[in-house]
């Protein structure tokens, strides 16, 4: 939902750190995007809000979302298998309607 709400690359998404969410200013920060350069999202409040809930439950150190080993970011593959999967599913969703 993050990635989907602010346009983000699935790279950018596992590289975010919660200090990367700013709240007051409803931004997100990319460091070293596309071409090495820093660049600003939007942040939906709908996201927002579904961040705080996993941040909660899944207290998260320094990368927003976290790898399987402790102090690592989620893995880029594993993202974009997990984004296939949900992609998969929402078709076939959309098929039955």
């Amino acid at each position: 939902m993050t990635a989907y709400s602010a346009g983000l690359r699935v790279s950018e998404v596992v590289s975010l750190k919660i200090t990367d969410i700013n709240s007051d200013r409803m931004q997100i920060t990319i460091s070293n995007a596309k071409g090495k350069k820093d660049r600003v999202a939007t942040l939906s409040k709908a996201v927002l809000e579904i961040l705080r809930e996993y941040f909660v439950a899944y207290k998260p150190k320094n990368w927003l979302f976290e790898g399987q080993f402790a102090g690592e970011h989620y893995n880029t593959r594993s993202a974009q298998i997990i984004f296939k999967e949900a992609s998969a599913v929402v078709g076939r969703l959309t098929n039955n309607i």
